[in-house]
């Protein structure tokens, strides 16, 4: 993918196995083994599926059990705007990156405050 590399990361296209992958995974900045960012196209990918609809739902909550962050890229609105489609997924890895990082300051905090406790 061109804006995974503009932003310094990688992707993998077609990531994951048979009905439970992603169209492309984008690679964290820090941590090259993390792709639990995936981005999902519309598409024919359910054509065995007798309810197409019910088994993007199942897949959906089997990622997001699995700690995946999804983004959903639709073709027409990509089509119709490119620009604004690549911006909402900029702004969702920002959004991701962003959370992480608080995740990791309120950690750092409950520890701090855990260590004070037993001392």
């Amino acid at each position: 993918m061109h804006l995974a590399a503009e932003h310094d990361t990688s992707s993998v296209v077609h990531w994951g196995n048979d009905g439970f992958g992603v169209d492309a995974a984008l690679v964290h900045p820090e941590r090259s083994d993390d792709v639990t960012l995936g981005v999902m196209c519309d598409g024919t990918h359910f054509d065995k599926a007798a309810d197409r609809v019910q088994w993007d739902i199942f897949r959906t909550e089997v990622l997001e059990g699995q700690r995946w962050r999804l983004f959903r890229l639709w073709s027409p609105e990509f089509f119709r705007d490119p620009e604004g489609a690549i911006a909402r997924l900029k702004k969702a890895v920002s959004d991701w990156l962003a959370d992480e990082a608080a995740q990791k300051k309120v950690a750092a905090v409950e520890k701090a405050s855990e260590l004070r406790l037993l001392n």
